[in-house]
C-alpha cells in the first residue's frame, strides 16, 4: 500500500489493535527513551515512490491494546482511537506529530489504560482462560488455582499503553505539524 505512493501524497493509517506498532513495515519507527523522549529508529530498508506515510499504532508490537466505553458511553471501542479523537478535539490539527503522541499518551493515562507486554513463549489466551477453567473445575478454590496458573503461564508485565508512530522517512516529528 505504501510503496506506490507518488510524491505529494500523504497517507495516514491508524491501527487500533494489539501488536500494531510496525504493522505497515515502514522503515522508521518512534522509540521512547528512559526519560520519555521520542526519536526515530531505522528498522527496515524500503519506503515509497515519493509520498509520505504516517502510521499510528495503538501500542508496540509486543503489547496489547485496551478498549474503553469513553467514546460512546455505551459500546466499547479502541482506547487509542478514543485518545486520537480526544487529542484532535482538544488541541486541533495544528500540533506536531510528537505532540499528538504526547496528547494521546496523556489521554490513555487519564483513562487508566494499561497494556500487557507479552513475554517470549507462554500463552496469553491460556493465562486468560485459566481462572475460568479453574472455576469450572472446582468452584472458588478452582478459581484461585486457575488464577495462580494464569500467572505462572504468562508472566507478562503491565505498563501504560503507549501509542506508536512509524513513517517512511525520518521527518522531524517535533517540528512538522499534522498533515491532516
Amino acid at each position: 500500500m505504501a510503496a506506490p505512493l507518488p510524491h505529494g501524497v500523504v497517507l495516514h493509517a491508524i491501527f487500533d489493535s494489539c501488536h500494531s506498532g510496525t504493522i505497515m513495515d515502514l522503515p522508521y519507527e518512534t522509540k521512547y527513551d528512559a526519560s520519555g523522549a521520542m526519536s526515530w529508529q531505522a528498522s527496515r530498508n524500503y519506503g515509497t515512490a515519493g509520498g509520505t506515510v504516517f502510521q499510528l499504532g495503538a501500542c508496540s508490537d509486543d503489547q496489547t491494546a485496551a478498549d474503553t466505553a469513553a467514546l460512546s458511553r455505551e459500546a466499547y471501542t479502541g482506547a487509542a482511537t478514543y485518545s486520537f479523537i480526544d487529542s484532535i478535539e482538544k488541541y486541533g490539527v495544528n500540533q506536531s506529530y510528537a505532540n499528538l503522541l504526547l496528547h494521546m499518551t496523556e489521554s490513555l493515562r487519564a483513562l487508566g489504560k494499561t497494556s500487557q507486554t507479552k513475554p517470549s513463549g507462554g500463552s496469553a489466551a491460556l493465562s486468560m482462560m485459566a481462572p475460568m477453567l479453574g472455576g469450572l473445575a472446582g468452584g472458588a478454590m478452582g478459581m484461585m488455582a486457575g488464577a495462580l496458573l494464569g500467572n505462572m503461564v504468562d508472566r507478562g508485565r503491565l505498563s501504560h499503553q503507549l501509542p506508536t508512530l512509524a513513517c517512511d522517512k525520518p521527518v522531524d516529528i517535533h517540528q512538522i505539524q499534522l498533515m491532516i
